[in-house]
């Protein structure tokens, strides 16, 4: 015969567990992460993260340093994940730019 009490501790650490997954699923919808989240999110260790600070994450481009601390762009690390160049990015939203000044223009006139 089982004990009552050890499948209610198998339980609670099966939830528990769940609630870990789901809490770190939560953290990891939000735009901006530390470095621990970004390890986190890419499976990475910190130190890692990094090394690749100057070879391939740039600041200004996929993290800013804000009160001593290092923010990375979510959006731009998963750009940075599918091989989509920074610098692709950033012309693309230029052109953007360009375009809709060009229009504002034509409207005023």
């Amino acid at each position: 015969m089982t004990n009552p009490f050890e499948q209610i501790e198998k339980s609670i650490s099966k939830l528990s567990n769940n609630i870990l997954l789901l809490t770190s699923e939560i953290k990891s919808e939000k735009r901006w992460l530390n470095i621990k989240e970004v390890a986190y999110y890419l499976g990475y260790s910190t130190h890692q993260i990094h090394k690749l600070k100057g070879e391939e994450f740039f600041e200004g481009v996929h993290y800013h340093k804000r009160s001593g601390k290092l923010l990375f762009d979510k959006y731009l690390v998963d750009k940075w994940v599918l091989g989509i160049d920074a610098k692709d990015i950033n012309n693309a939203i230029d052109i953007e730019g360009t375009i809709n000044n060009i229009l504002d223009g034509l409207l005023e006139s």
